[in-house]
């Protein structure tokens, strides 16, 4: 699970060193979207979002647990 989280990390590092300019581009069209359909601007905007799961540790839970989950959503 530890090289998991480890490869999404570097995904999304990656995307956001070498694509940050199309980043800040779908981050303006997610704001004006949100004006258009007379929202309040995101309160995390794409970049913030993407800077979230490089910092954050994910949480784990074994097998077990995520079916014990799924069926308590179930009911």
């Amino acid at each position: 699970m530890v090289l998991a989280e480890e490869y999404i990390k570097f995904c999304v590092q990656y995307i956001v060193e070498n694509n940050y300019d199309d980043i800040e581009y779908f981050q303006a069209e997610q704001i004006r979207r949100a004006k258009e359909e007379k929202k309040s601007e995101p309160a995390i905007k794409l970049l913030q979002n993407l800077t979230n799961v490089m910092e954050s540790t994910f949480q784990k839970i074994t097998y077990e647990d995520a079916v014990q989950l799924c069926i308590q959503v179930g009911k």
